[in-house]
């Protein structure tokens, strides 16, 4: 052990910071691991895992240097939190049906993207995407839904948003 006395205060900031800096990154290392596990065993977010499993950075690529309203729309879509028939009934919204209006199946975001026939020529826009997964797991894609949603209008509360300034980038 070094006496402290005999050491600068320079030298000791030095010690103190090469020990602080030690510290800190196997806090860091600990918390990461605890915050995976807690992950994995979690209920919460699994709509999300489908895209990846384990958070990365990889899965913040899709919101980068994108306007608030695009993000806030991919956002929903990918949590199938929106304001879809299927959704709005979980959430206990009064007089909601599950049931889309085309009454052929419940309104989910599978539904609204690939099966609604109210939507066949906006459907064009996906350009013969087949699944959530594909359609809402890479950052291209996931533009082309967004671009979808806006041009159904289905969604009131996107009503006065702007496609080409929602999409601006």
């Amino acid at each position: 052990m070094i006496p402290w006395t005999r050491i600068s205060s320079e030298e000791y900031y030095t010690l103190f910071n090469a020990r602080w800096m030690k510290y800190k990154k196997a806090l860091e290392a600990f918390y990461a691991t605890k915050w995976k596990d807690r992950w994995e065993r979690s209920e919460k977010g699994r709509e999300i895992a489908i895209y990846h499993p384990q958070p990365t950075k990889k899965a913040l690529d899709l919101y980068k240097n994108r306007p608030k309203p695009f993000c806030s729309m991919l956002i929903q879509l990918r949590t199938r939190k929106i304001g879809l028939n299927s959704f709005l009934k979980s959430a206990r919204v009064p007089n909601i049906e599950a049931l889309c209006a085309c009454e052929e199946e419940e309104e989910t975001v599978e539904h609204f993207l690939f099966k609604c026939p109210r939507w066949i020529e906006q459907r064009a826009i996906l350009n013969g995407l087949k699944t959530v997964q594909e359609t809402l797991g890479n950052r291209e894609n996931s533009e082309r839904a967004v671009r979808y949603l806006l041009a159904t209008k289905r969604l009131e509360q996107f009503g006065h948003i702007d496609c080409d300034l929602a999409l601006e980038a």
